[in-house]
């Protein structure tokens, strides 16, 4: 269990006493997200707003920390770790002024940094200007058993203004990116709404699924759409809108 400053409390199951509780004390600086913790191999990983750390899961006591994992344009992490393969995966969202959100993986025995992925290519100074951010994720990836790991990713809080005056991708805002679980290399991005600035993110954790015999990913979010992907390649299988919206859905 993880609460708004970031601190770790173990309960037990028999008696529901506390059991450990880990001190981080920093509090949220993003707001209270989908935030909390991963336990694999008899470790609990976690994350601060700026730092991931590890615990033994029986005793509470420190595997590893990195504080060293975001620059300040770069957001803070609020999302749920993922661990598969010895690695944790992670991301930030809310990131400022040079650049957006970033995806990363570390090792999950160190904590050290494998690779990371920044998710917007260009940035809305208009928008940055007034302390919001752009793209990054905030849900839980997928794991993928073909060595890809998908990350839903948010939109990119331009301004109406410059989505009119120059609409562009905005890429990889808005989308679901499938990286090399091992490398960080993108593999495929299938982005359900470009030049956004109504806030409909692509956010929710990606959903493995098989459709027709083949593999798939299932994306969604605020936009209000589902799309089912080829797990493969990206390509777009269907898309079915799911609520109503004031929005395009390409």
């Amino acid at each position: 269990m993880q609460d708004l400053n970031a601190n770790v409390y173990a309960l037990s199951l028999a008696t529901g006493k506390l059991k450990w509780r880990y001190r981080a004390n920093s509090p949220e600086k993003s707001g209270p997200g989908p935030d909390g913790v991963a336990v694999a191999n008899g470790t609990v990983y976690g994350d601060t707003s700026t730092a991931a750390f590890a615990l033994n899961a029986s005793t509470g006591k420190v595997v590893w920390t990195n504080n060293s994992l975001l620059r300040k344009s770069e957001g803070y992490f609020e999302i749920q770790p993922q661990v598969a393969g010895g690695r944790v995966y992670l991301a930030s969202a809310y990131g400022l002024a040079q650049g957006g959100g970033v995806l990363m993986a570390l090792s999950a025995a160190t904590g050290r940094l494998l690779w990371r992925f920044d998710t917007l290519v260009s940035v809305d100074k208009a928008a940055n200007s007034v302390g919001v951010g752009s793209g990054g994720a905030w849900e839980t990836p997928l794991v993928g058993s073909d060595g890809s790991v998908t990350f839903g990713i948010g939109n990119p809080y331009q301004s109406a203004a410059t989505a009119i005056a120059d609409p562009s991708a905005q890429l990889y805002t808005d989308s679901d990116v499938n990286l090399n679980a091992a490398t960080g290399k993108l593999r495929w991005y299938y982005q359900g709404l470009a030049n956004d600035f109504m806030d409909h993110d692509t956010q929710s954790s990606p959903i493995a699924a098989t459709i027709n015999g083949a593999p798939a990913v299932i994306g969604s979010g605020k936009l209000g759409v589902v799309f089912a992907m080829n797990a493969s390649t990206g390509k777009l299988i269907w898309k079915t809108p799911v609520g109503e919206h004031s929005r395009s859905d390409g």
